[in-house]
């Protein structure tokens, strides 16, 4: 992350970030610090493709491990969330059209790929406590994996229980709406880094809560 401010102030050193190899450094540090790496390296990947969605989808595939290559994407789904991105693919932007926007861009990237968008984009909605635009994302999607990403930021002391009961109401799904209203209490990082992985390649919020309470003590 720092890498890619420095890059947007003018101010990377010298062999940090290269033109010729948009995913270094990531690609070349040690394996325990890339999924971070990816996760914070997309904004710097479409600016050095000229914002080109396939071209950045295709450079974070070149990531190696499927973890990697959906942190990688998972960024990039952030930035279709932003008012720079959708004024630059859609032409406009309004916060509560951005939901839609950010479906419509992730529908530009490969099928295989589009579930690791939206989960980038619920994600992005709640890092900047959106939740009626995550909420409106995951109406939108209807299915499981956007609750099982949202629910979790309910339960920092941000959000009261009133404040919960105010945006669970709002899920169209009956499951998650319940499931929302009694969120679990585990460290949001540890909680996304453990079950979102498993989410993608299963599916399912039964299983992203089950895995969750068998960490809530790791």
């Amino acid at each position: 992350m720092e890498n890619v401010n420095a890059a947007g102030r003018g101010e990377t050193r010298s062999g940090v970030l290269d033109p010729n190899d948009v995913l270094a450094p990531c690609n070349r540090i040690h394996a325990r610090y890339r999924s971070e790496c990816y996760g914070q390296h997309a904004d710097y990947v479409l600016k050095a493709l000229s914002g080109s969605i396939v071209s950045a989808v295709e450079a974070c595939q070149r990531a190696v491990t499927d973890t990697w290559i959906s942190a990688c994407v998972r960024h990039l789904g952030q930035n279709m969330t932003t008012y720079v991105y959708q004024m630059k693919y859609l032409g406009t932007y309004e916060l509560t059209t951005a939901p839609a926007g950010a479906i419509m861009l992730c529908s530009r990237f490969p099928s295989d790929r589009r579930q690791d968008c939206l989960v980038g984009a619920a994600h992005n909605f709640m890092l900047y406590d959106l939740p009626e635009q995550a909420i409106m994302l995951c109406n939108l999607i209807g299915d499981d994996t956007c609750p099982a990403v949202v629910i979790p930021y309910l339960s920092r002391p941000l959000y009261t229980p009133k404040d919960r009961q105010k945006i669970c109401t709002g899920l169209t799904s009956t499951d998650a709406r319940k499931l929302c209203l009694h969120p679990v209490k585990t460290p949001l990082m540890k909680q996304l880094s453990i079950t979102i992985p498993a989410i993608s390649a299963l599916g399912g919020i039964a299983f992203f809560l089950a895995r969750s309470r068998t960490t809530r003590t790791a």
